[in-house]
């Protein structure tokens, strides 16, 4: 599709910026974010009518001291400007179904490249990220890696920074005072979120295309088994709740349950592998993309880590391993411990997010009395018969692991 007004150029947009008034900033929300921060740093932000987001509800909102509405709500027409922001084409393309009342000439397009270099001069640099996958690992890399003192991983391992950025015109400044205030330029930074497999275009976004990017894989049965059970002790799904309502308490037959319901039924692509890294392929080059396999990291993890920490770019240290310790497997005890438990997450998320270290240490000590009530372990493993459904669900994807890593999973993952 193509655009009689686009602007592509660093020059461009502030001279753009500063002939144009009455825009309306209107695309992905995240870039709205980014060119919204810009106006500001030039003083420009008066010239601003509003914000849209292509997701937008119907209801109107304030953000800060602008108003957020539906692009359809403007009136097309009189001087104002409509400026798209969009990570591709196919969003192009729903935005301008929204603007067949405009004259082409109201409407410009802004670069995607030209957005991100702003979104990264914005955020802090990092070194690495460990983006993937849920339930293989990841935590233990993160503790083994803080070990050397060349490398720095903030104290709270899952930074859902995607999940408030556009909740705050300051957001960039607190990410880096939060998580990175004070730490040395000589240091590698970098963060653990395994659940950021499937946000290669947030990760690009804001940290940049110099990105180190790490995967750790781990046989999808045993990690969808993993996953099962994590959910079955945070209970904040509906679906969890749903089972705990059916059979009061937990039990094994819920498993066989949640697999038709979630993962054979395609609703979760999260353990097929190969569909991420593809999309992570798109923004980062083959060289700086490492895939490790968790049953590897198990057998041999001094070499392992020596590995991640060259690649990362620091000199590895002797006798480097992952913890390893026994992670408790925990679930709800019961229905009501099910709703318990779910508040529980919900409000951990909350302080993630906006609380204080204090508030987080008090609501921490609170959660983890509640928990002597309402969590019990479980050291149950899949079932022989459940695995081989689940492999043989994810064959194609395990051949597709296969030829993007160059070798073969056989003795790995399957014999």
């Amino acid at each position: 599709m193509e655009f009689e007004n686009q602007i592509q150029t660093r020059e461009g947009l502030r001279d753009w910026i500063t002939l144009h008034e009455k825009v309306i900033l209107f695309g992905n929300e995240s870039l709205v974010m980014t060119l919204l921060r810009y106006y500001i740093l030039m003083n420009e932000k008066d010239k601003i009518r509003g914000l849209s987001f292509l997701k937008t509800e119907s209801e109107h909102m304030i953000f800060d001291e602008f108003i957020i509405k539906p692009v359809t709500d403007y009136l097309a027409g009189g001087d104002s400007q409509i400026v798209l922001l969009a990570r591709n084409w196919e969003e192009c393309q729903l935005m301008k179904e929204q603007l067949e009342d405009w004259d082409d000439k109201q409407i410009w397009y802004i670069d995607y490249s030209l957005v991100t270099e702003l979104s990264w001069e914005d955020n802090i640099k990092l070194d690495f990220y460990c983006v993937g996958f849920i339930k293989c690992g990841a935590d233990f890399l993160c503790d083994a890696l803080r070990n050397n003192k060349n490398i720095y991983i903030p104290e709270e391992k899952e930074i859902y920074y995607d999940k408030w950025k556009n909740k705050y015109l300051d957001a960039p400044e607190r990410f880096r005072e939060m998580y990175f205030s004070g730490i040395s330029k000589k240091r590698k930074k970098g963060c653990v979120t395994p659940d950021y497999f499937c946000k290669p275009d947030f990760v690009y976004e804001n940290f940049g295309n110099n990105l180190k990017i790490i995967f750790i894989l781990r046989n999808p049965a045993d990690a969808v088994y993993s996953y099962f059970k994590m959910r079955m002790g945070q209970s904040d799904d509906p679906i969890c709740r749903m089972y705990f309502k059916k059979y009061w308490k937990y039990s094994p037959k819920m498993f066989y349950e949640y697999m038709q319901d979630d993962i054979l039924s395609g609703k979760n692509q999260s353990f097929h592998y190969d569909i991420w890294i593809k999309e992570y392929q798109k923004f980062y080059n083959p060289e700086d993309i490492m895939i490790l396999f968790y049953e590897e990291i198990v057998k041999k993890p001094e070499k392992i880590l020596k590995k991640v920490q060259k690649f990362i770019g620091v000199k590895p240290i002797k006798d480097l391993q992952f913890p390893h310790c026994q992670v408790e497997k925990k679930v709800s005890k019961n229905y009501f411990s099910a709703i318990i438990n779910g508040k529980l997450q919900q409000k951990c998320m909350y302080y993630r997010e906006s609380g204080t270290d204090r508030k987080k240490r008090r609501f921490e000590k609170v959660r983890n009395y509640i928990w002597k009530y309402t969590l019990i372990n479980n050291e149950e493993k899949i079932s022989l018969a459940d695995k081989k459904i689940l492999m043989d669900y994810f064959w194609e994807s395990i051949q597709e692991v296969e030829e993007i890593a160059g070798k073969s999973l056989k003795g790995i993952w399957y014999d």
